[in-house]
């Protein structure tokens, strides 16, 4: 369409992901008619959505690719209003940071500049997820089953999105939970769902591991 990109970005390699997606319909095997790269192992989530918009709203996949950009960048608000309002327990943390990050920082707004896209849409999703685990710790046993569930799928779902994000993911939980063990007396059977959460998601995305993993 005769859109210009920045030499060095990723814009062009989403948005040919995302069109390979589009004209399939099914998660690529390799880059070709684009590219003559017969093996694809790349994260794929963002372009998933990319083409699900396409086929939703019939707009190009380059146009697709900024739109979605940009909706996940205003997602960062209400994310992140939420993990902080789940950490410290104060809706006026959750409300200063969600200001922060919408009206005061360059980022996350110049991921999309830099057409660091995928990595921007797991960093999108990993306050979701540390609320999730942080409510399979700590939550009352009747619901606790129910945020391990939705853990389980939103760990999934982040490791389908940038590889890179889970180990924040991890580092963030391993303190978290380094932390809590000493505040409430090393109860360390509450670990065990925490534990389940995290094999349930690895065994969810096995079949991609498998794939991606086969190569190296």
């Amino acid at each position: 369409e005769g859109v210009n990109y920045p030499p060095g970005g990723d814009g062009y390699h989403h948005t040919l992901i995302s069109q390979i997606i589009h004209d399939t319909g099914l998660i690529p095997q390799s880059y070709r008619p684009y590219a003559p790269l017969d093996r694809f192992t790349y994260h794929f989530g963002f372009h998933s959505l990319v083409a699900a918009w396409v086929w939703l709203t019939q707009l190009p996949v380059p146009r697709s690719t900024v739109l979605v950009s940009q909706i996940i960048n205003a997602l960062t608000v209400p994310t992140l209003y939420i993990f902080t309002k789940t950490l410290t327990g104060r809706k006026e943390a959750g409300l200063f940071a969600a200001m922060v990050a919408g009206q005061v920082t360059v980022m996350p707004a110049y991921y999309v500049n830099w057409s660091r896209i995928t990595q921007l849409t797991a960093n999108v999703m990993l306050p979701v997820v540390l609320v999730a685990m942080i409510q399979t710790l700590e939550a009352q046993a009747a619901v606790r089953w129910r945020w391990c569930v939705l853990a389980i799928i939103l760990l999934a779902g982040l490791s389908l999105a940038h590889y890179a994000i889970w180990l924040f993911a991890g580092i963030f939980i391993l303190v978290y939970v380094a932390v809590w063990l000493l505040e409430n007396h090393l109860k360390w059977r509450r670990l065990i769902g925490l534990a389940g959460c995290v094999l349930g998601a690895v065994l969810l995305i096995s079949p991609w591991l498998s794939h991606v993993t086969k190569e190296y």
